[in-house]
């Protein structure tokens, strides 16, 4: 079976890579968001399987003319309160469910962060930091039914925001 698609919502590079690549084999993102403004403008084009590409060249819709619908949309934890609330209000957005970290995942982060050597935080979030986050999304996404083989995952809980 293929991954689920999964759009995201992540400010920083290193970040949305190691997510992207941490999240297969079962959950595929096919869109990166870096701003609210670019989800603004976007997303509504997403969700109609319009070709857009994300700024950040970030995701499996990029350059792809048969572009695929997310089941559901991640926003990581560089986003204000104010900048994820705007972004559930587009219309389109009521259409699928939201995760983004709890304030437990968001302390487990720091906690990991904490542990890594100087080095490793300055090439980078290394693995250790999105596996935290990872595992939680994956593990909310399946506690939600967002799962292989899951029905009509369209439209799903749709508006919903899961905390992880």
């Amino acid at each position: 079976m293929p991954p689920i698609p999964i759009a995201m919502a992540g400010k920083i590079i290193p970040h949305a890579h190691a997510f992207s690549k941490l999240m297969l084999p079962e959950y595929e993102i096919i869109f990166r968001f870096q701003s609210a403004p670019e989800f603004h403008s976007s997303f509504p084009f997403l969700m109609k399987g319009t070709p857009v590409n994300p700024e950040s060249q970030i995701g499996t819709n990029t350059d792809n003319p048969n572009p695929k619908i997310p089941a559901a949309i991640f926003v990581g934890g560089g986003f204000s309160d104010d900048e994820l609330e705007s972004m559930r209000a587009v219309p389109e957005a009521k259409m699928l469910p939201w995760v983004s970290p709890s304030q437990s995942t968001r302390e487990e982060v720091r906690k990991v962060g904490d542990l890594m050597s100087r080095e490793q935080r300055e090439g980078g979030p290394g693995e250790g930091v999105m596996e935290v986050v990872v595992r939680r999304v994956k593990e909310c996404l399946k506690e939600h039914g967002v799962v292989e083989g899951g029905e009509g995952l369209e439209g799903k809980d749709g508006g919903e925001l899961w905390r992880c």
